[in-house]
């Protein structure tokens, strides 16, 4: 059985950096998307009678795809650096006082 690991409250924006800026980013844009297609339906069916269709699959992966287009490379790495989370040859982590002989084994 592995062992269960409890992340305390408040550490997600520290511990899971795509979540700070990404996720959020890809959410707003995908409803942006959404709602601009679906206002042009709206306006493509005013001259015609019925109800408005919901978006099938292949219409909310095109949304979904153009969203994830939508976010930026440097917002990606802007949300690493907020989280202070870096790779382990980023400039930073030797910017910081780490003794990096200890670190190595």
């Amino acid at each position: 059985m592995q062992p269960k690991f409890v992340i305390p409250g408040g550490c997600t924006k520290y511990l899971q950096p795509l979540d700070a800026l990404v996720i959020a980013n890809f959410k707003s844009k995908t409803t942006d998307f959404r709602i601009k297609f679906q206002t042009e339906q709206i306006e493509r069916r005013s001259k015609r009678t019925g109800n408005l269709k919901a978006l099938d699959r292949q219409q909310l992966i095109n949304i979904a795809s153009k969203a994830w287009d939508a976010v930026s490379p440097q917002l990606v790495r802007k949300s690493f650096e907020l989280t202070g989370s870096y790779g382990v040859n980023h400039p930073k982590i030797f910017s910081h006082q780490v003794n990096m002989k200890k670190l190595i084994i």
